[in-house]
């Protein structure tokens, strides 16, 4: 399964997303997650989900799919690196 992680609703997105991480082969990464009363947006908390990830063993392709708002072409390379970061930090 590709698995968007932005596609679950509240409440507890994060335990939805731990659920469906052993049938992922892929998954695409967003930067905001709808908080529990539904109605808010913050970022989301990348280290928590790699962290999840590497807990399952994860292997597959991480893409980040941009919604937030302010200029892509200036956010997405950092949001980028701290991706690669992560992917690095979580590899073991």
């Amino acid at each position: 399964m590709n698995l968007d992680i932005g596609n679950f609703r509240p409440p507890a997105v994060y335990d939805q997303i731990e659920m469906s991480i052993p049938y992922a082969v892929s998954t695409h990464v967003k930067t905001e997650v709808a908080l529990d009363d539904g109605k808010t947006r913050a970022p989301f908390d990348w280290d928590r989900v790699f962290r999840m990830f590497a807990a399952h063993g994860f292997r597959g392709y991480m893409g980040l799919e941009y919604e937030a708002p302010g200029d892509p072409a200036t956010a997405v390379p950092d949001y980028l690196r701290r991706l690669k970061a992560l992917a690095v930090k979580y590899s073991g």
